[in-house]
């Protein structure tokens, strides 16, 4: 019974740091996706030469591409 009762409170504490990693991802992901939203406003709102296009759609295109790692990430967790 003890045994049992071990491994229930293994299994919670594995639970509970997955779920903190969830929790670190989805923050990482929320920070990109801030970053990538006040990019684009920025883009809408000002008259930017081409360069400054340019480095900003290329900052953009990073970031998305590191949102999409983080989200590879995520997954595999999602399934247990």
């Amino acid at each position: 019974m003890e045994k049992e009762i071990q491994e229930h409170i293994d299994f919670l504490k594995q639970q509970l740091e997955q779920g903190k990693q969830r929790a670190r991802l989805l923050e990482e992901i929320e920070e990109k996706l801030i970053e990538m939203r006040v990019i684009a406003e920025e883009i809408l709102r000002n008259e930017l030469s081409s360069f400054e296009k340019e480095a900003m759609n290329e900052r953009f295109q990073l970031l998305q591409s590191e949102v999409i790692k983080l989200q590879k990430q995520l997954a595999p967790q999602m399934i247990h």
